[in-house]
């Protein structure tokens, strides 16, 4: 190999390179990369495909999420949280930052669903031959008490938004609710917050605090 031919291929190369960090500081200083902890890094194969639907589901909100925050704040994901009573409920995200803390239950149902934050059922139908319709219990209830059991392990200092994401839905106007959200819609209504609402090192304290209760771990 001749001197030019190497100082042709070391100049591409130093090109290549150097584009791809000024990709990479692009990319985290449009879009951030906040730090998750827990989740899944892997789906087992042994789960239901239910399970499977559901855990996909989770892992695609967690990554979603994640690019939209900063280097210092976090997602934390499948947290097992006691409740005063002593009866433990699995948080699917916890999502921690400048703009406040948001419990996120993930719904990775499909069909189309009926419902309102008072009721106590929710309707899910499906169309086609089977036409079935099952009686499901209110998400936003089941995740208001996640919501209380967290502001309480937190000794009441911090509020705890309410959050309920639909992965399969593109229309909600049948859930009357302000809670739910598509993906797409949580994350440009995350964006309008204001970045006012916990400092660098309370966002640090919840952390520590609820860390604890995350059931496996993954960076």
């Amino acid at each position: 190999m001749d001197i030019l031919t190497k100082i042709f291929l070391l100049t591409i190369i130093f090109t290549t390179t150097t584009l791809y960090f000024i990709f990479l500081f692009y990319i985290n200083r449009s879009e951030g990369h906040g730090i998750q902890i827990g989740g899944f890094e892997f789906i087992p194969e042994s789960i239901t495909g239910k399970e499977r639907r559901g855990a996909k589901g989770e892992q695609n909100v967690n990554h979603s999420l994640r690019l939209l925050l900063k280097g210092d704040e976090y997602i934390l994901s499948n947290l097992l949280i006691p409740s005063s009573e002593g009866s433990l409920y699995e948080v699917d995200s916890l999502l921690i930052s400048n703009k406040g803390i948001f419990c996120i239950e993930t719904k990775s149902w499909r069909g189309n669903i009926f419902g309102g934050n008072k009721d106590k059922y929710w309707i899910q139908k499906y169309n086609g031959k089977t036409k079935v319709c099952n009686k499901i219990f209110n998400p936003v209830m089941q995740n208001e008490n996640h919501c209380g059991i967290l502001e309480e392990l937190l000794g009441f200092r911090y509020p705890v938004d309410n959050i309920v994401i639909f992965t399969k839905q593109t229309n909600l106007r049948c859930i009357q609710s302000k809670n739910v959200f598509t993906l797409k819609d949580f994350k440009k209504c995350y964006l309008q917050l204001e970045n006012n609402q916990l400092s660098k090192k309370q966002i640090i304290e919840v952390v520590d605090k609820l860390s604890f209760y995350v059931v496996n771990m993954v960076a």
